[in-house]
């Protein structure tokens, strides 16, 4: 890399926008290198999985919406399509085996590094949410299930307004694979959520959030309200939704 020093600390010639990360790194007061691992891990494992078991999905999951898997019935229930819970059951079966396999959870534990599978009955709320929200089920499938796979580290002095870090995940998608990073703050909640969301429509999104280690404890208790909310406003909108069990 060409550098020109001047006063001591101006970098010129940057020819990407790793070099600028590499060249900032000093003002940054956190670890940007290890959640920059972390995303490399986790786009690896997405990779992989996805291409594997690519079969599980034959929807083109941005193009296809939530109201084209969700049927109203003549008593106002909402149904699930019977072979779209298959397919998101067989997907949930095989991540589970997946989590068991890896050790990022052991070589992370440092940072608190957890990893879940959205259990079925989330995923049922989720969908009615959607599906009863404004719109009226036209959100794409992808960016209602995009945390199927989910995982969450704790960097101490995260800054979630970091536009260094944001520098880093445009680059990742530009060099290397989709993905998108959101911060997802609110109210008392501050996090910043990271999409893997790779080159294919059929592939499902995995979420890893990234939270400040002084968060935590107020993220659980945030995090445990909105879930509770979550379930309540899909329970109030889906009038009688339809829990169709695994065939």
């Amino acid at each position: 890399m060409n550098q020109t020093n001047l006063n001591g600390d101006k970098w010129m010639h940057m020819n990407t926008a790793k070099d600028k990360i590499i060249a900032n790194n000093s003002i940054v007061e956190y670890d940007i290198e290890i959640i920059e691992e972390i995303i490399h891990e986790i786009i690896n494992l997405h990779q992989k999985f996805s291409y594997m078991y690519g079969n599980l999905c034959s929807l083109n999951l941005k193009r296809n919406k939530i109201r084209d898997v969700v049927s109203i019935m003549d008593n106002n229930s909402y149904l699930i399509n019977n072979n779209f819970l298959s397919i998101v059951y067989n997907y949930l079966e095989e991540l589970k085996m997946l989590i068991v396999d890896i050790d990022l959870e052991e070589r992370y534990k440092h940072l608190d590094f957890r990893p879940r599978t959205k259990d079925p009955e989330s995923v049922f709320y989720k969908i009615g949410h959607y599906f009863a929200k404004a719109g009226k089920g036209t959100y794409s499938i992808n960016k209602c299930l995009n945390d199927l796979l989910g995982f969450r580290i704790c960097i101490k002095n995260f800054d979630h307004k970091c536009s260094i870090f944001y520098t880093l995940c445009d680059y990742i998608k530009e060099e290397d694979y989709n993905i998108k990073c959101i911060d997802s703050s609110k109210g008392d909640y501050k996090a910043t959520h990271i999409y893997i969301k790779g080159p294919s429509n059929k592939f499902f999104p995995w979420e890893l959030q990234v939270w400040n280690l002084d968060d935590r404890e107020v993220n659980y208790e945030s995090h445990k309200m909105h879930k509770q909310m979550y379930k309540k406003s899909a329970e109030i909108h889906k009038n009688g939704f339809t829990i169709v069990k695994r065939p």
